[in-house]
């Protein structure tokens, strides 16, 4: 500054300009200054408010994510209508012959089976019941057609999409299953074909059918 002052003075001669320049570097130093004091003022430590724990976002996979959403909020994992078709697919599992998986057993097999994951989605939800049919979009303005289905008027549900509307797709679709079930086990160790229930179609995944009947054959044998 000291400087910048003389040589101002040294090429103005003394002129009301180098006057008015030196008053306005004055200023400026003097609100340079102001400013400083402000931020030797600033207060640094954190209101407790403000003191939140969060997650690492490096490590956070979705798994993880949706554990401490559902204990954050203390959310059950599946709702009350999901428990149930959750049971009933377990009771058509062990009706029918097959070993009764637990419900974690079931989980695991759907997650890791060798079909493609929108499949897998399609039955996640089946069981959880978010399967978007029928009454579901009975409140929404536009969709209101969509309630009932287009080719027999009945409530569009799942259970009428798969077992009971007399569309010929419907039918269709059950004979290229039962084509594809005869195809990779021998005639004298599986069933014979049947459409299946809604109970047992969620648990597709978890059904054991060939261990079980060569299991029950040893046994008759003996």
């Amino acid at each position: 500054m000291n400087w910048t002052q003389g040589e101002v003075k040294h090429t103005s001669n003394g002129s009301r300009a180098t006057q008015t320049t030196l008053e306005m570097m004055g200023q400026t130093k003097k609100q340079v200054k102001g400013h400083k004091d402000d931020a030797d003022s600033i207060e640094l430590r954190i209101p407790e408010e403000h003191k939140l724990q969060g997650a690492r976002l490096v490590i956070m996979t979705q798994n993880l994510a949706y554990d401490w959403i559902t204990q954050l909020k203390k959310l059950r994992p599946i709702t009350r209508k999901g428990q149930e078709n959750l049971k009933d697919t377990l009771d058509a599992l062990e009706d029918l012959g097959s070993p009764r998986p637990t419900e974690q057993k079931l989980w695991k097999d759907l997650k890791y089976s060798k079909r493609r994951n929108n499949i897998g989605d399609w039955f996640w939800k089946l069981i959880h019941g978010r399967l978007r049919s029928g009454a579901y979009w009975k409140n929404f303005p536009g969709y209101e057609e969509t309630v009932y289905c287009k080719h027999c008027q009945n409530l569009e549900t799942m259970n009428h999409i798969l077992f009971s509307c007399t569309t010929e797709g419907r039918e269709h679709i059950w004979e290229m299953a039962e084509k594809l079930y005869e195809l990779p086990m021998k005639t004298n160790n599986r069933l014979s074909w049947t459409v299946p229930s809604k109970a047992l179609l969620r648990g597709f995944s978890s059904l054991k059918l060939r261990e079980n009947i060569t299991n029950r054959q040893k046994k008759d044998t003996n």
